[in-house]
């Protein structure tokens, strides 16, 4: 634990980093942060500004729980979170955002009608949504949008990710306790806290009859019988897929294929590529990489077209990762955002799968999150990290890894993997991770 800073050199570091950002937003003529309606819904904000609004942020939330004191920054925390989660998951099943339109203010009652509620109850989770800077209240029982709530109204994939996080994460969360206890040290997808959530019974556990009823299954598998649910879980994703530390632009300048000639890969392979991003992107980048495919489920690939441009240089393909690797002697294999979603057991199996293809000197690449040092003085930062790594072992029974946890799991796969670097770029959300195969 790194030495507590005292409250008047928090408020001091408050008012440094407060002015720079101030006054690199107006240098940039970007009007100052507003929660009004009609406020940009993401904060222009510079890269040469971000390190400093981390900082801001950190300061901000030490000076707070130092002035609450231990007790109360303890109960501060707990005591509203029923609460919170009873309210958002309010805000998307009545859709009470999407019922109030862009530049109305109108009654409480009003709004009740719509959304099929009590007057009363609609005003119990606005009352809090307020207090969470969700919607505003200009005068006692009226109600209109911020910039956050007009921002939910506004963009389906937000609501369907409001919708995936309180109706499959946060129940999964509950169940979490309890499938560590049933099934202790379990590499198996089927028993996840999310599928128990889900499904409403645990699974079997191995070599038993117990739960018999129960199916032993994944995540995935598990809503493939909900149209509904598959299409808010897909819509959910898309926006994460789009959050700027997650663009794939942080591999294509971060793989170093650029440091020579020898460096640029002439054959590339992208497993689980989805409809071709990546390739698209390290094609229009890489003069010298003369051919890319994109791998993925045939329902993904099915109906895939190339672009002009790229015509000739990209492909795609039928592909199940837990087979053996059909495209033989490439020079680089690609895994984005893939292991997170399996435990170890299985994340070995793709990668010995992956063996027959790989000529000697071939590369593996890997795009996922590296789990941060543990870090005083970024505490607020990397709750991200850790609270993503708690989500994949609720929904998944899988995880996020450690640089120790990487090079532990190619080392299990195979010792001819040599990790060569873990390396996260700038500003991105994903480790680029290089490893060579020594066979």
């Amino acid at each position: 634990m790194s030495p507590t800073r005292s409250l008047s050199e928090l408020a001091q570091l408050i008012q440094i980093r407060t002015v720079s950002i101030e006054g690199g937003l107006k240098s940039a003529g970007i009007p100052q942060p507003s929660f009004d309606a009609a406020a940009p819904a993401v904060l222009p904000i510079g890269s040469e500004l971000e390190d400093i609004r981390d900082d801001l942020i950190e300061a901000l939330d030490e000076l707070r729980a130092l002035v609450l004191g231990p007790v109360g920054h303890l109960f501060s925390s707990m005591l509203p979170v029923p609460a919170i989660n009873a309210t958002l998951h309010g805000i998307y099943r009545f859709r009470i955002a999407q019922h109030l339109g862009p530049n109305e203010t109108i009654s409480h009652s009003q709004l009740a009608e719509r959304c099929g509620l009590p007057e009363a109850d609609l005003r119990r989770y606005l009352r809090m949504a307020t207090s969470l800077r969700l919607f505003d209240e200009p005068e006692k029982g009226m109600v209109r949008h911020n910039a956050p709530s007009a921002f939910l109204a506004a963009t389906p994939p937000a609501h369907d990710m409001l919708g995936m996080l309180l109706q499959e994460q946060a129940s999964a969360g509950l169940v979490l306790a309890d499938t560590l206890q049933r099934y202790p040290g379990s590499e198996e997808p089927g028993d996840a806290a999310g599928v128990a959530a889900l499904l409403g019974t645990f699974a079997p556990k191995q070599g038993d009859d117990e739960g018999a009823a129960a199916v032993r299954t994944d995540y995935y598998s598990a809503i493939s019988g909900d149209p509904e649910r598959v299409s808010m879980v897909a819509s959910a994703m898309s926006l994460a897929s789009k959050i700027p530390s997650h663009d794939v632009r942080h591999f294509v300048e971060g793989c170093g294929w650029d440091k020579s000639p020898e460096s640029c890969p002439r054959k590339v392979v992208d497993i689980g590529g989805s409809e071709g991003r990546l390739c698209m992107a390290l094609l229009q980048r890489f003069d010298g990489i003369q051919e890319a495919i994109s791998l993925d489920r045939p329902e993904v690939v099915e109906g895939t077209e190339v672009p002009e441009a790229l015509r000739g240089r990209l492909s795609f393909g039928a592909y199940d990762f837990f087979e053996e690797q059909a495209v033989k002697d490439a020079d680089v294999y690609i895994f984005r955002n893939i292991f997170h979603n399996w435990s170890d057991k299985y994340a070995v199996r793709m990668l010995r799968n992956q063996i027959p293809a790989l000529k000697p000197g071939a590369r593996l690449f890997v795009n996922e999150a590296c789990l941060p040092e543990p870090d005083a003085s970024r505490l607020v930062k990397n709750q991200i990290a850790w609270g993503s790594d708690l989500i994949m072992k609720m929904i998944f029974n899988a995880q996020d890894r450690s640089k120790e946890d990487w090079y532990g799991l190619f080392a299990k796969a195979d010792a001819r993997f040599k990790v060569v670097s873990i390396n996260t770029p700038p500003r991105s959300a994903l480790a680029v991770i290089e490893v060579i195969w020594e066979g």
